[in-house]
């Protein structure tokens, strides 16, 4: 199990170098308004041909059988992310046990893939962001959908926010949930299925035990558009309104 932390910590730090070796994946970033202290602080990183991080491991000594049995590599020795934002997923313990990714061309489907489910990494028993909202929590956490949800949140200065793995929440997460706080603002996109997920989510903090609020964020489709359109005091605003229901 410890091969399997070591492996991942070492893909961080690979793709973290190849996203400040990419101008194209820099930029991309630049676009969605991520600065360089997020990328830092969230070891945001790039994943650029196809085999480069299987050669890599195999470089660091890694057998072929640890290497593919990772979830970071398919089909032998191709990379799952391939071209695409990699974001590591850290445990509250800061180790990275998965990966999101992105494609920077919205012409390539899906956009958004995440890594298997391994003997480290089970979806629906962490967050996005776990690692830096548990030292910031006092009387509430943040729960959105996105990773970029929480990244534009932090650099506001909102740093008690964690980010679904999934659609769901678990009775696990929950666990997890309690073990730093008794109250949830429940924070998802404002679609159909961002609202239909919110009904689910609460449902299932209450059967926890757990104080939830739904933040409601109309004019936009998610926090993140949100405080880009409208600025972090408004954001606030809506966080103080709901706390005084």
């Amino acid at each position: 199990m410890e091969k399997s932390y070591e492996i991942n910590e070492l893909a961080t730090e690979y793709y973290h170098q190849k996203l400040l070796e990419s101008k194209e994946a820099q930029e991309y970033l630049r676009k969605r308004k991520i600065n360089n202290e997020s990328i830092a602080l969230f070891q945001i990183g790039y994943a650029p041909k196809e085999n480069e991080l299987y050669e890599y491991l195999l470089n660091k000594g890694y057998n072929d059988e640890l290497i593919k049995n990772s979830s970071l590599i398919i089909e032998d020795t191709i990379d799952k992310f391939s071209n695409r934002i990699v974001f590591p997923n850290i445990d509250e313990k800061k180790r990275v046990i998965s990966f999101s990714a992105r494609t920077i061309n919205d012409n390539i489907k899906p956009k958004y893939i995440n890594s298997f489910d391994s003997t480290i990494h089970k979806k629906m028993q962490n967050f996005y962001g776990i690692n830096i909202a548990k030292d910031y929590v006092e009387k509430y956490i943040i729960l959105v959908e996105g990773a970029t949800d929480v990244i534009t949140l932090n650099q506001a200065g909102i740093k008690n926010v964690v980010a679904l793995l999934g659609t769901e929440l678990t009775e696990e997460q929950c666990h997890l949930i309690k073990r730093i706080t008794n109250t949830v603002i429940v924070a998802l996109d404002c679609d159909l299925a961002g609202k239909s997920a919110t009904r689910r989510i609460i449902k299932i903090l209450n059967k926890c035990g757990i104080k939830s609020k739904m933040l409601n964020v109309e004019k936009a489709k998610d926090p993140d558009e949100y405080i880009k359109n409208f600025e972090i005091n408004n954001f606030k605003e809506l966080i103080n309104a709901i706390l005084k229901i």
